[in-house]
């Protein structure tokens, strides 16, 4: 006999053997778990493909049945539960869903990128459904009640806003100085403000200092200084005013406030005029600045200056009544 014809006569034994070795070093449970596994993502791939009907029903059964051996077989594939979580929410069982979901340990940043999905696409009934999942299935993450609050900050609806943050500073299981600052700026958006709970929150904030974005922290010290004028204390104002231009220079608010209570507070009418034409720098189409300038000109005796800084607010706002006042006078 020749050696390939003995290579031939013992080839399905060789593979035989070579099939048992997989087996024993592989184990037989983890082959059984990934054969349910990959039927079951069969199924979901027919389940994403839209197909509607008993066919569609038949699938999405097929694979949570399939994918349900392999997760119990297998628990620690993320990729399975992953999928059993999807199948769930295409028969409309949300419970379950988020059961599979919480299974995986990292499904967080794809469901708040499926609302932010939804959400740009205009589907806000939809991103509202993914921002809750999120929230069932990672309740102690500070990001997922910070992005629903925001969800809801974008639509102008204040009262959601501040609820989803409380909620949030409950839920969570770490500070988070981004909650603390949003519901600040939730509660002083409601129609009666609470000037001294607002001025809490936002010192909370920075104190615990435990900020996702910079931009929260800026705005934490803008907001704190509007409570402190607000409350009757324009020096403290003043100086968290000037703690924010100096630090972000760029801040018109803080610019326009702090050039105010710079005249308001120390009669500095130099200084006031610079930072009023350094927030007109920032900012050309927004009417405050030349506003502010042109009432500390009127005041200062000098109204050849003040007129052309009236004339171009009621440019950026014909209802402006102020400029419209000062200039029928003049």
């Amino acid at each position: 006999m020749t050696l390939t014809a003995q290579a031939r006569r013992f080839a399905p034994w060789l593979l035989l053997a070579a099939l048992l070795a997989v087996v024993l070093g592989f184990g037989l449970e983890a082959l059984r778990a990934l054969a349910s596994h990959n039927a079951g993502f069969v199924a979901f791939n027919h389940t994403l493909a839209g197909d509607t009907g008993e066919a569609s029903d038949a699938w999405r059964a097929r694979g949570v049945a399939q994918l349900t051996n392999a997760a119990a077989r297998q628990p620690e594939r993320a990729s399975t539960w992953r999928a059993l979580g999807y199948l769930y929410i295409a028969q409309g069982e949300a419970e379950q869903a988020i059961a599979a979901w919480q299974q995986t340990g990292g499904m967080l940043p794809e469901l708040l990128a499926n609302a932010e999905q939804a959400e740009q696409a205009g589907n806000l009934d939809l991103a509202h459904e993914w921002y809750g999942r999120a929230i069932a299935v990672a309740p102690e993450a500070p990001v997922a009640w910070l992005e629903l609050g925001l969800f809801h900050e974008r639509r102008a609806d204040w009262a959601a806003a501040a609820d989803a943050f409380e909620r949030g500073l409950t839920n969570a299981a770490t500070v988070n100085s981004d909650l603390l600052f949003h519901l600040a700026l939730a509660w002083r958006n409601l129609p009666v403000p609470d000037w001294t709970a607002i001025l809490s929150l936002t010192e909370r904030a920075l104190t615990a200092d435990a900020y996702r974005h910079e931009w929260s922290r800026q705005q934490s010290h803008v907001l704190r200084g509007e409570a402190l004028q607000t409350m009757g204390r324009p020096a403290e104002a003043r100086d968290e005013y000037a703690a924010v231009v100096e630090r972000w220079p760029d801040d018109y608010w803080a610019t326009v406030r702090l050039a105010r209570l710079v005249w308001a507070v120390d009669g500095d009418a130099t200084t006031a005029e610079r930072l009023f034409r350094a927030a007109i720098a920032i900012d050309a189409q927004n009417k405050w600045a030349y506003l502010g300038l042109a009432q500390l000109y009127a005041v200062l005796g000098r109204p050849a200056d003040a007129r052309p800084l009236f004339e171009r607010v009621r440019e950026l706002d014909p209802a402006d009544a102020t400029a419209a006042e000062w200039l029928a006078q003049k």
